[in-house]
């Protein structure tokens, strides 16, 4: 910079910034100015220490473990999510808004370790136990409803009779298939009941041929007196 006595750097008096970006000596000679130096605020200074401890924190040998357990937890959750579109639950786009939001946090943090093989590994490791977990807890969960078809050869009327004392409702048809009659049992349930009725089929008629099915939606009909109010909120 220059001015009548010649060229020497300019320095601002000490403790003081100038307050815009022209002024003192710089504004008095038209020189260009750079935007005026700020001290950070105290608490502007510990977020970023903050941020900067979070980010080294992932970096480091916890981090592939966390994302992880954010993919098994996001994956999941898509897992159930998608079964349980098909079954019109009210609350799937609650599930949907909490996974979406673990998925941007694990993949902002594999994103920003790419170089790293253990976090590529812990991404793609989440994802698949994610979807094993998923499977496993709409399964616990057994949602829904259930037609069990089972096809006896001999008794049809006595099987039938069978599970409608033990409280299921039973409509029995007669089929033709290859090597003669045969009798087809139709049961309406709940899908957490369709194991308690293979383990009757495999005390009282262990030879029977069962094809469960899930419908969407089923109107009227009987399902045990004590199963109706269940049944207008499944």
């Amino acid at each position: 910079m220059r001015d009548a006595n010649g060229p020497h750097e300019w320095v601002a008096p000490t403790g003081l910034r100038p307050s815009s970006p022209c002024s003192y000596r710089q504004r008095a000679i038209g020189d260009t100015c750079a935007e005026p130096y700020r001290p950070l605020s105290a608490g502007t200074r510990h977020a970023s220490s903050a941020t900067l401890t979070v980010t080294e924190w992932i970096a480091g040998p916890w981090g592939p473990i966390l994302i992880f357990f954010l993919r098994l937890t996001d994956v999941s959750m898509a897992t159930v999510r998608t079964l349980l579109i098909h079954r019109g639950r009210a609350w799937v786009p609650v599930i949907g808004f909490f996974e979406m939001f673990v998925w941007v946090v694990a993949v902002g943090a594999t994103v920003a370790n790419l170089t790293s093989v253990a976090h590529l590994l812990a991404f793609a490791g989440g994802f698949a136990a994610g979807n094993w977990l998923g499977i496993r807890i709409e399964e616990r969960m057994a949602l829904g409803l259930a037609i069990l078809r089972v096809f006896v050869r001999e008794a049809g009327n006595e099987v039938a009779s069978f599970l409608r004392a033990a409280g299921f409702g039973v409509t029995v048809t007669e089929g033709q298939g290859k090597d003669g009659s045969v009798y087809v049992l139709h049961l309406a349930l709940f899908r957490r009941e369709v194991p308690r009725v293979t383990e009757l089929l495999e005390v009282e008629c262990p030879d029977a041929f069962v094809v469960v099915e899930e419908p969407r939606t089923i109107q009227r009909g009987f399902m045990g007196a004590n199963r109706r109010r269940a049944l207008r909120g499944a």
